[in-house]
């Protein structure tokens, strides 16, 4: 009986071992594409834009910060791709929804929407235009 409860013993960590890495590759997956995102120049465009921005700071106050996830797609192939991404700002007075929707062309972005929604008042900034 002994030898039984070993063999489950086995199992178990084996079993948890597995469930640990899959866990582990999930995580290292996921932190590498929001690293992708937050490094494509879509995003890195639009969070200086809001965190200059005189109505947003005005709403959310400074410093402007971005949350953790983002979610969308940056695709790039030479020369060419698009973006349509989507994350959280914050500051220490609210928050806000930036959404940015870009063509790359030629090696150069040309931005489509790059807007703002502030929470409090559901105010949508448009952060192309000039504050």
């Amino acid at each position: 009986m002994a030898s039984n409860n070993r063999t489950f013993a086995i199992i178990g960590c084996g079993c948890l071992g597995l469930i640990a890495i899959v866990v582990v590759s999930v995580l290292t997956l996921g932190y590498g594409l929001f690293s992708l995102l937050k490094g494509s120049e879509p995003y890195q465009e639009s969070l200086a834009r809001v965190q200059n921005h005189p109505a947003a700071i005005a709403a959310m106050g400074t410093p402007i910060e971005p949350g953790f996830f983002v979610t969308g797609n940056v695709n790039l192939e030479n020369q060419a791709g698009d973006a349509d991404i989507s994350y959280q700002v914050s500051g220490p007075n609210g928050e806000a929804e930036i959404s940015v929707a870009a063509e790359r062309a030629g090696g150069k972005w040309e931005y489509r929407t790059m807007t703002a929604t502030l929470g409090s008042s559901g105010e949508i900034l448009d952060l192309l235009a000039s504050p």
